[in-house]
């Protein structure tokens, strides 16, 4: 009787009987976890329904503008780093693609402002960390009265790409400094011969709440825990 389905908010109409699903038939992009608080050099992305071809943008001033050389070219997901320039300032992806036979073109939600990765490092580095040993760092910047979760990770290699893993035990929310000592582990979760990085969020205490994110230096790659020894017997 009601072959049509009007959703909410002014939505397209959208066929509801048979296997056709209205949720389907309306879906959008999905966003990655960091979409709402993305950092310069923090990848973001987001996937089609079916292959497009992108452009990713950002907003100045109340206007948005395409950026130079972000798209990407019959992919159903596209991703896009972040750079100095963007910070402050609002993304979003459009994709434009043929689903059914019909041309579509759709807009992503827009990010929050990207937050600027300040030169301020946290505490003093720890180039050779050891297993059992404590690692603590601090939020030395003046103003930084603001203080959002800490990130652990590791990684295999000193430039922090290679096979990265977040160390979740070490998440620290609202605390000025973080603590942690490494560990043997299994698999991915051993710290041996790995190399250890931890950043955080702050805002100053102005009105404006500029935000910015503090990184301890990389450190490693990890060393075992040296065996104890008694020392020489004799008779």
């Amino acid at each position: 009787d009601k072959p049509w389905h009007f959703g909410t908010a002014h939505q397209y109409p959208v066929l509801q009987y048979g296997n056709l699903s209205v949720e389907q038939q309306r879906r959008n992009f999905l966003e990655t976890d960091n979409w709402n608080a993305p950092a310069v050099g923090d990848p973001v992305s987001a996937t089609a329904p079916a292959s497009a071809n992108w452009q990713w943008q950002r907003e100045t001033a109340g206007v948005w503008s395409d950026i130079t050389g972000a798209t990407t070219t019959a992919a159903t997901a596209s991703t896009y780093v972040p750079v100095a320039d963007d910070a402050g300032k609002r993304l979003r992806a459009i994709a434009t693609y043929t689903e059914g036979g019909i041309s579509r073109t759709l807009t992503t939600a827009n990010t929050g402002a990207v937050v600027a990765v300040s030169s301020v490092t946290a505490g003093a580095p720890a180039p050779l960390p050891v297993v059992g040993e404590k690692l603590r760092y601090s939020i030395g910047a003046a103003g930084a009265t603001d203080i959002q979760t800490w990130h652990w990770r590791r990684c295999d290699d000193l430039a922090m790409t290679t096979n990265c893993q977040a160390v979740a035990a070490t998440v620290l929310t609202n605390k000025a400094h973080s603590e942690y000592t490494p560990t043997v582990g299994a698999g991915d979760a051993s710290d041996v011969n790995k190399y250890l990085q931890a950043h955080v969020y702050y805002a100053a205490n102005d009105a404006a709440k500029t935000w910015t994110r503090a990184t301890t230096p990389v450190m490693g790659p990890v060393a075992a825990a040296a065996s104890s020894s008694s020392g020489p017997t004799g008779s």
